[in-house]
């Protein structure tokens, strides 16, 4: 039976009522290979008559040894007529980006040393007279180039890309897709880069930042992939969406971290912003119309945790200061200072805990103790009473989880926990000559014996 102190109910209370709007997991998106993909219908209708156009996107291949059929669609649009604006990998270590304009005319710019099983950021950029392919914020190569995309009713891939009936299916991960009508500068593209894309951006026409789900969890009923600027989400087929592969699994995540402790019942407050819960947040802080700097704002609080074996409990945070109560008269129990407690009575115990300068209380677990046995009617045994120099503890039947000694004013002079012995032996050469109370825990008793050192 478990019960929780007054004051820690209610600042539980509190804390359940709080709406974590900021806070979101920093995934992607893994694809098989097999048959995975994103389309985002008529994806074209938001890019086209524009006269420049930019698409950048994270992604990390493992498709070391690329040989057709078996190329990586990465994303954009593709229909080898009219409407190209896509990134594929199509040999080793070989990006092909790609322009078509309405008039069937292609301008490509190939990547040759792009790097695999690794994170890599790529920018594709048209402005209408020049065509950029940037890899981590640098630039990989120019050309000159014209036209527009007039055709409307082109689908937007991620994840795969189609050429004369094969399916160029990813294999590896996706993260930070996004597409704009305008073409961003070279500033802009590193700050995408070293930051993240701005969502309020009016140019911005898809931004899928895959932040949906549990990573490496059960995420069937996940349908569609979520299009951060509003405008198309993206239909997922065939991802399986459990476990570590084709399934949102954990993203690229080059954000800066923040991480402090926020105390129970308070308000931390961080660039104008309050939260009373611990919790990781995904803060945005716009730097340009296109690029935000984003921190991780990382807040904990105190485990209250507190794990109950052989009547010893223990609180699961390390590091603080403890102060052992009894629940039901909210007592404070003399002595009790250590991070495990040792309870000689029955009763319903909690732990108080402080951690730089915050304090919390854990729920109450009830001990019942079994009172004093006597050596000779109890498996647990002293190898000598009265002792001297060394005291020997033997349990013929159980193994002994811990060990406590009281002297007869009550003072805990020696405690040894996590055991799983069935001998122990204490030093007690330093110990003065006198009565002491020698308790033994196992998984279900505690056993208490009167022992005299000589």
């Amino acid at each position: 039976m478990k019960t929780k102190l007054l004051t820690t109910l209610f600042f539980l209370s509190t804390l359940i009522g709080v709406q974590r709007v900021s806070a979101q997991h920093q995934n992607a998106l893994d694809f098989d290979g097999i048959d995975d993909e994103v389309i985002v219908g008529g994806g074209s209708a938001l890019i086209a008559n524009s006269s420049a156009i930019s698409m950048s996107c994270w992604v990390y291949p493992t498709n070391t040894a690329p040989v057709f059929p078996n190329y990586d669609g990465f994303a954009g649009i593709r229909n080898n007529t009219d409407a190209d604006f896509y990134l594929v990998e199509f040999g080793v270590n070989r990006l092909e980006a790609r322009f078509r304009n309405s008039a069937g005319i292609n301008f490509d710019i190939v990547d040759t040393a792009m790097p695999v099983n690794v994170w890599v950021h790529y920018t594709f950029t048209f402005s209408g007279s020049e065509l950029t392919l940037y890899r981590n914020g640098t630039i990989v190569n120019s050309i000159p180039a014209n036209g527009t995309i007039t055709n409307s009713g082109e689908d937007f891939y991620i994840g795969n890309m189609y050429y004369n009936g094969a399916s160029f299916l990813l294999t590896g991960k996706i993260d930070e897709v996004a597409l704009w009508s305008r073409v961003l500068n070279p500033n802009e593209v590193d700050c995408i880069y070293r930051e993240s894309v701005n969502p309020s951006d009016i140019a911005l026409k898809l931004y899928f930042d895959c932040n949906q789900g549990i990573a490496d969890s059960n995420n069937t009923a996940i349908t569609t992939l979520t299009d951060v600027s509003g405008h198309i989400d993206g239909t997922m087929n065939l991802f399986s969406l459990t476990g570590a592969t084709s399934n949102f699994v954990a993203g690229i995540n080059n954000f800066s971290t923040v991480a402090d402790v926020i105390c129970p019942g308070t308000t931390y407050t961080y660039a104008g912003q309050n939260f009373t819960a611990p919790g990781t947040y995904l803060l945005r802080f716009p730097i340009t119309s296109v690029c935000d700097s984003v921190v991780n704002l990382e807040l904990t609080g105190i485990d209250t945790t507190v794990t109950e074996s052989g009547g010893v409990l223990t609180a699961n945070q390390s590091g603080g200061t403890y102060e052992w109560v009894e629940c039901l008269n909210h007592t404070v129990v003399p002595g009790e200072t250590g991070q495990s407690f040792y309870s000689q009575v029955n009763g319903t115990f909690a732990a108080v805990i402080s951690v730089n300068g915050c304090t919390d209380t854990s729920e109450c677990h009830t001990v019942i103790f079994n009172g004093i046995t006597q050596q000779n009617n109890f498996p647990i045994q002293l190898s000598k009473n009265p002792f001297t120099e060394k005291l020997t503890i033997i349990n013929s039947t159980k193994l002994i989880n811990g060990i406590r000694v009281v002297d007869i004013q009550g003072r805990v002079i020696y405690t040894l926990m996590n055991l799983e012995n069935k001998t122990v032996e204490i030093n007690s050469s330093e110990w003065m000559s006198g009565v002491y109370f020698i308790s033994c825990y196992t998984d279900k008793s505690v056993v208490t014996m009167k022992a005299i050192k000589q």
